[in-house]
């Protein structure tokens, strides 16, 4: 992913371009070419914050790389909406988890699909998606959209 980055950022010219500009293609490009990832693996905490990296360098400098004093704005700042004073830039982490709770209103909310039905068949999940005593044999995939179980329920 962060490869993909590079290679759409080497193609551009971003000092060529206004900040609004830039702003537009971080927020529909750069933060947006990870969300199939995303919706299916959780991203490590590195992998993230190297993208953020990327993602502020190209906005504020065009460049691939910019230095704390060349930013206007803090990044939390920027990633709020626009409606409530952001660019509506993306927070990643936020966007990760939340695509991966999609997979878990889907299971829970979802009528009896195919799908499903191999997936409890195949881990053995009861009708509350609990994996019993077979956590040590699902993959780490799963194991990280069952550790988003508790969060997801506490907000249904």
């Amino acid at each position: 992913m962060i490869d993909a980055s590079d290679k759409y950022l080497a193609g551009w010219r971003g000092h060529l371009l206004s900040e609004m500009g830039r702003t537009v293609l971080v927020t529909s490009v750069l933060a947006s070419h990870s969300v199939y990832t995303m919706s299916s693996l959780l991203l490590l905490k590195g992998t993230i914050e190297s993208l953020v990296k990327k993602h502020r360098a190209f906005l504020w400098t065009g460049e691939n790389k910019c230095k704390g004093s060349q930013c206007k704005v803090a990044w939390d700042e920027v990633s709020l909406p626009k409606n409530k004073g952001g660019l509506g830039i993306p927070n990643l982490s936020k966007r990760n988890t939340s695509l991966l709770k999609k997979f878990l209103f889907k299971f829970h909310c979802a009528p009896s699909a195919p799908w499903i039905d191999w997936l409890r068949q195949s881990y053995g999940w009861n009708e509350n998606f609990d994996f019993g005593d077979a956590t040590t044999e699902i993959t780490p995939i799963w194991k990280d959209i069952y550790a988003l179980l508790p969060s997801f329920r506490d907000k249904t």
